[in-house]
């Protein structure tokens, strides 16, 4: 059974349609037979490993990283790409853990209940329900979060110091609880709300952020506390940060320590550092 964190965060990947849809669904059928053949290298990989444990397998992470960087490449929409460096950073981190994690999670499928090894066809037969969560439905989710992140992160860079920036909600009944709360709060760009409460805050988040019209009221700090806290793995600010997809996400959050030192390492030669 997949951890119950990542399993619970992916289950509030609610139907909100987003920018970038329709390019998934297209582009998915191009590379659905990729995605799967080198799902299956890791899986065989796994089942013939001693220990079940097997490195960071470089066909998985590189199709993982190509779908979100094509996200990123559509929601940067700025003829300067050198700014992307920090999301492209953030996408080989994530894209090294969300390997790393399939391949621990199907080093747990290769038992039976009575603690007998799996023969590979009943072993395979149960990858493959991994391999749609992972790498069909909770790929969706995420190829539209790093749109929406790579916007905002566009986005951020438009704002002077003197600017009041006012979050936006779509105002449809659609809009999460939390968000409507959040909805015309006009604060300058300066201000430590923008540090937690910049956009997305969710998975296919809609909300936006904009410069305020001329005469808007600042939304006094007295107010502030009252209002909900975002959810801590939506937290952020992609513009300042770079971070679509945080370390306490549960693909990293939940690997070993030596696990996850792996992938630091990974992460580190794929961005070209020492």
């Amino acid at each position: 059974m997949i951890g119950a964190g990542v399993t619970a965060l992916y289950a509030r990947a609610c139907t909100h349609s987003h920018h970038g849809a329709e390019e998934l669904r297209n582009d998915a059928r191009e590379d659905e037979a990729s995605f799967l053949a080198e799902f299956l290298t890791l899986s065989q990989q796994v089942y013939a490993a001693t220990s079940g444990n097997v490195g960071i397998q470089l066909g998985l992470f590189s199709l993982t990283t190509n779908r979100l960087l094509q996200a990123v490449e559509i929601g940067y929409d700025r003829e300067d790409k050198t700014a992307t460096a920090f999301l492209r950073g953030n996408v080989h981190f994530f894209s090294a853990a969300k390997t790393k994690h399939q391949a621990i999670e199907l080093s747990k499928l290769l038992l039976d209940e009575s603690g007998q090894r799996k023969p590979w066809g009943e072993f395979k037969k149960d990858a493959l329900e991994l391999h749609d969560q992972y790498n069909k439905h909770w790929l969706s989710a995420e190829y539209e979060h790093a749109i929406a992140s790579s916007q905002m992160a566009s986005r951020w860079l438009d704002y002077d110091e003197a600017d009041l920036v006012e979050y936006q909600t779509v105002g449809d009944d659609r809009v999460r609880p939390e968000h409507r709360a959040w909805d015309k709060v006009t604060l300058p760009s300066t201000h430590p709300w923008w540090d937690t409460h910049y956009p997305p805050n969710g998975w296919r988040c809609r909300c936006t952020a904009t410069v305020g019209a001329p005469g808007t009221r600042v939304t006094p700090d007295s107010i502030l506390p009252a209002l909900p806290e975002p959810d801590p793995l939506f937290s952020g600010n992609v513009g300042k940060t770079g971070v679509m997809f945080p370390k306490e996400h549960p693909y990293y959050a939940e690997l070993s320590d030596e696990a996850k030192a792996e992938v630091d390492e990974f992460t580190k030669t794929q961005n070209g550092e020492e």
